[in-house]
């Protein structure tokens, strides 16, 4: 639960709702694995993206959110790779780089799909958010498709459990055949 600054109501709230894993803004509720946007550190930054692993209260009560980010393809650092970037602004990077943020900073909810190199992107108009087809390695600077089978058992767990939420959303997208690939797989 996030307790925005002094105020009594927030504090009888707090006293309320002791979870560990809630966040109560006003306007919404976040839990642990939603996906949200943040204020980036600088004012000519696009938002950044993460999804919530957990939510820390440090020792003078301010609340720290912490979350695997997302990258977006002008951001990823990748060696002897050029992406070209087949969906414009809504194609974004997966990674398990966990990083911390103030839970002041958290913007609002967002949506990402989740969806392997050869299924049909959904069209924007009737399905609005994120595409996410490759994962980003920040230490290795390297991109593996959201398929790859070489992840360990904990990491192939999260993915494969992000590709049902996004079936489950949507309608099972068609499989095709993919003439795109990045280099340096």
């Amino acid at each position: 639960m996030l307790l925005l600054r002094g105020d009594k109501y927030w504090e009888l709230l707090r006293q309320k709702v002791s979870s560990s894993n809630l966040l109560y803004f006003p306007i919404f509720d976040i839990i642990k694995e939603d996906l949200v946007l943040f204020v980036p550190e600088e004012q000519n930054q696009k938002p950044k993206m993460a999804i919530i692993k957990d939510i820390i209260e440090t020792a003078d009560r301010s609340m720290i959110v912490a979350g695997y980010m997302f990258y977006r393809p002008e951001e990823a650092e990748l060696r002897n790779v050029r992406f070209e970037q087949p969906h414009g602004t809504r194609e974004v990077f997966y990674s398990f780089h966990r990083d911390e943020f103030p839970a002041e900073s958290v913007m609002h909810k967002c949506v990402a799909h989740f969806i392997s190199l050869n299924q049909q992107i959904p069209p924007r108009i009737q399905y609005l958010g994120f595409i996410v087809q490759w994962v980003y390695n920040t230490r290795k600077r390297r991109l593996f498709e959201l398929t790859h089978k070489h992840y360990s058992d904990n990491k192939r767990k999260e993915i494969d459990l992000l590709i049902q939420k996004t079936k489950s959303r949507l309608e099972d997208p068609p499989v095709i055949e993919s003439e795109y690939c990045a280099t340096g797989q």
